[in-house]
């Protein structure tokens, strides 16, 4: 996840407050976001890509599947 988008990963968060409840800190997860891409592309790579940012890289289930396949 890059520098360009942790600030829009946070703020669509946010939006969801139905989810994380009335002013939850989205800050903590922030790093856990980060950390499981880095993984996630760790073993991506063995397959020749990689994911920028989870919500968008796995809405179709492509990348997705292409990752249970090479940890498996």
């Amino acid at each position: 996840m890059g520098p360009g988008h942790s600030g829009q990963w946070q703020e669509e968060v946010r939006n969801h407050s139905w989810w994380w409840g009335e002013g939850a800190s989205t800050l903590p997860l922030l790093p856990a976001c980060a950390t499981f891409t880095a993984w996630c592309n760790s073993h991506l790579r063995k397959a020749g890509t990689q994911i920028e940012n989870i919500e968008e890289d796995f809405r179709d289930g492509l990348k997705l599947m292409l990752l249970l396949e090479v940890i498996s």
